[in-house]
């Protein structure tokens, strides 16, 4: 999806340190990798999932150059709508001092958007934005954080396919 789309790895290598990680590659059944290392999913499958879905399965951590997280992203999104969030997390971190109060007027902003939705479907994904927004793990440091997604994914009992 988004990150198979050559201006959003573009447009998120300059000024972002990239960094990929798969949790556990065997949980959806498929541990295929392509030359670069990632996973690739089969194209039918992809195309059906909605924007915003799998908040649990993708998440995006926009971190300061510490690595403590200034923003998160969770779920599935279309490349111009991760591209927004993107452009939302490099103006935090280019004004970490206006952070607070650019965090409450992006609040402010998807809770009318949210309000406004004409369709279940844009009123679910406002409300994933929403909970993005208020669920990141402000200040913490990147590993604790996927060293703790790693715990959380052994306690549920995730586990790969039978082969």
């Amino acid at each position: 999806m988004s990150l198979s789309d050559p201006e959003v790895r573009e447009r998120l290598a300059e000024g972002f340190e990239l960094a990929w990680h798969n949790q556990l590659p065997a949980l959806y059944c498929n541990d295929s990798r392509a030359v670069d290392g990632s996973i690739s999913y089969p194209q039918a499958q992809l195309a059906a999932v909605r924007e915003g879905a799998g908040g649990g399965n993708l998440r995006f951590y926009f971190c300061d150059p510490e690595g403590r997280v200034v923003h998160m992203l969770s779920g599935y999104w279309e490349p111009a709508r991760l591209l927004e969030e993107a452009d939302f997390a490099r103006r935090l971190l280019e004004k970490p001092a206006q952070a607070d109060a650019a965090r409450e007027q992006r609040r402010l902003a998807l809770i009318a958007r949210r309000d406004a939705a004409a369709s279940q479907l844009e009123l679910a994904q406002q409300a994933r934005l929403l909970r993005s927004l208020d669920e990141a793990p402000l200040g913490q440091d990147i590993e604790q954080i996927l060293r703790q997604v790693e715990d959380d994914i052994y306690l549920k009992g995730a586990v790969g396919c039978d082969s």
